[in-house]
């Protein structure tokens, strides 16, 4: 598969439109027609914002591959989201939401922990 097919894969799974796309590039959506149309690829300049806009790894797109150190459960692809889409004010809430949470189970926090170090190893 191409970095075009699983930009366009993606593209699908999270119903975003070419327009929609090339508007958050700031390009045509011409641009990314041709991507599929003609089989080009994305300029190298394009590669991470196409990463942050699909919530891809650069990694993903260029190779197909998730590195193990960039592996993320669904819901912590979507807490991600919704931090990254987040104003200043709600980041701070976020993260103190999450403190509390952690305190009302330290068991958890242990867990966590662990299954980090195994990760890393």
């Amino acid at each position: 598969m191409t970095i075009s097919e699983r930009i366009f894969e993606e593209m699908k799974k999270k119903k975003i439109t070419q327009q929609a796309l090339a508007n958050a590039l700031g390009t045509k959506q011409s641009t990314v027609a041709s991507w599929k149309r003609l089989g080009t690829q994305p300029s190298s300049n394009l590669i991470i914002p196409i990463s942050k806009i699909l919530d891809v790894s650069i990694e993903y797109l260029l190779i197909g591959q998730e590195s193990e150190r960039e592996y993320y459960t669904e819901d912590e692809r979507k807490l991600i989201t919704v931090y990254r889409g987040t104003n200043e004010t709600g980041k701070l809430r976020i993260v103190e939401y999450a403190r509390e949470m952690n305190q009302l189970h330290p068991e958890q926090e242990e867990d966590q922990q662990n299954l980090s170090a195994s990760k890393i190893s």
